[in-house]
């Protein structure tokens, strides 16, 4: 099929009202809620970026595992592999000593309601 210069405006005029974007009143009424499979490896529970630092992050695994990277996320190492992994459900660094990261186990799911 050949494109004419005559189709791809009246394609672009069809198709640029759905285009134009969407106010914040269009997601105020939503609510927060876990999509995806809840019983598999590999989920993310919950991010921290150090506040202190930009380049730091956190990813708590709802699986087990803490995992850090001082990169932004170019390499990540995993930093709980020495205790007992159970799942994760938050992280939280010290805003006034970044060298204190507090690690909540037990994912907040909706798995089981």
């Amino acid at each position: 099929m050949r494109w004419t210069p005559g189709l791809v405006a009246v394609a672009f005029l069809v198709v640029a009202p759905a285009l134009r974007g969407q106010s914040a009143d269009t997601f105020t009424e939503m609510a927060f809620r876990s999509i995806g499979p809840s019983l598999t490896t590999g989920r993310v529970a919950d991010v921290e970026i150090d506040p202190n630092n930009a380049n730091v992050w956190y990813v708590a695994a709802g699986s087990g595992g803490l995992w850090k990277t001082v990169n932004r996320g170019d390499t990540w190492t995993p930093i709980f592999d020495d205790y007992p992994s159970y799942s994760q459900g938050a992280v939280v660094v010290d805003p006034r000593n970044s060298n204190i990261v507090w690690l909540g186990t037990g994912e907040n799911s909706n798995s089981r309601s």
